[in-house]
């Protein structure tokens, strides 16, 4: 199955639209409630969204592959909280790795990053979280649709073997009677025979 955030131009959409309102509503948050600057918060938010944004399109992966369905429900939770923890692990390093290139001089701000760190690493594990829940949902309605779709279909095949089987058992009366009757036309009416041999080839089945 492809990943539907890169093949699906709607959902990739919406997907960004809702990453650039985290973005907004974090950069407002960390200014009005942290008393962060602007620039700083602006700076902030779009480093540490947009790298989960890139690293939240990846999760589609090891949702795809480790299911329910493949796995005990044990090591599908393990494998995930492992994930989890280093997936937020690796993006606090990378974000405040880029963060204090940019603005290491400003000594407030960098304070600020640090006493952060461990909020924002929850809040990786929230992000994990939601999208591998929303990658499972995908996955599984998914499933259900070619599921029910190949139900329908099966039940058509057994619907027109059910209706070829009953034909079969007709025919053969069908065909007595009709040759009966061509029998019977063949001296009164030759004409007539012959339309109705044809009409009978036409309905016997291949």
């Amino acid at each position: 199955m492809y990943n539907p955030f890169l093949k699906n131009r709607k959902i990739l959409i919406s997907y960004l639209f809702i990453w650039l309102i985290i973005i907004a509503a974090h950069s407002a948050v960390q200014y009005f409630l942290f008393n962060a600057g602007l620039s700083e918060s602006v700076t902030d938010s779009i480093v540490f969204n947009l790298l989960y944004l890139g690293i939240g399109l990846s999760l589609w992966y090891p949702a795809r592959f480790i299911t329910f369905e493949n796995y005990e429900p044990v090591k599908v939770i393990t494998n995930h909280i492992v994930s989890a923890l280093v997936t937020s692990g690796i993006w606090i390093f990378t974000g405040y790795s880029i963060l204090s290139l940019f603005l290491e001089n400003n000594e407030k701000y960098m304070l600020y990053l640090k006493d952060s760190l461990i909020y924002r690493f929850a809040e990786g594990l929230a992000f994990y979280l939601v999208i591998t829940v929303i990658n499972y949902l995908i996955i599984y309605y998914t499933n259900f649709r070619e599921k029910t779709l190949k139900e329908a279909e099966l039940k058509a095949l057994v619907k027109e073997a059910e209706l070829r089987s009953l034909k079969y058992q007709i025919n053969p009366h069908f065909i007595f009677n009709s040759l009966n009757s061509i029998s019977s036309l063949t001296t009164t009416n030759p004409e007539k025979a012959q339309e109705m041999t044809i009409k009978l080839s036409s309905f016997i089945p291949d």
